[in-house]
């Protein structure tokens, strides 16, 4: 246990001084990782280019929430996903995500998420 929260508080201020590698190499060596561990851990792997880890470190924020009664990074999580997938290429993953988003006008990145041209999306699909 007291491993676990020197761990989290330096994944925390590597995060935070933009150590965006150090956040993922302190994050492999965490056994017992939490929502918040996968979603700075996403975020730094978002920062560095590797859209494919930060996709399944989102997939894995959503797991996480689905089998707990408390949510965590929930409406980030449904943004930061739509971003990795466009990153990583994924258009037609990146529009569902999006749908998501925009079903809900109460999200947090509803009008973000507005602002994401449909046109923008398609010239990238064509890009595929």
């Amino acid at each position: 246990s007291r491993g676990k929260g020197q761990a989290q508080q330096s994944i925390d201020s590597l995060f935070s001084a933009n150590n965006f590698s150090g956040v993922i190499e302190v994050f492999k060596t965490i056994t017992d990782k939490n929502q918040k561990d996968y979603f700075l851990a996403a975020l730094a792997s978002l920062e560095t280019g590797d859209s494919q880890s930060a996709i399944d470190d989102l997939k894995n924020v959503q797991q996480l929430n689905s089998n707990s009664t408390e949510k965590y990074f929930e409406q980030e999580t449904d943004y930061y996903l739509a971003l990795a997938y466009i990153k990583a290429g994924n258009i037609e993953e990146a529009e569902k995500q999006l749908g998501i988003i925009k079903a809900n006008k109460q999200h947090m990145f509803y009008q973000k998420t507005n602002e994401i041209s449909s046109t923008k999306l398609e010239i990238l699909k064509m890009k595929e």
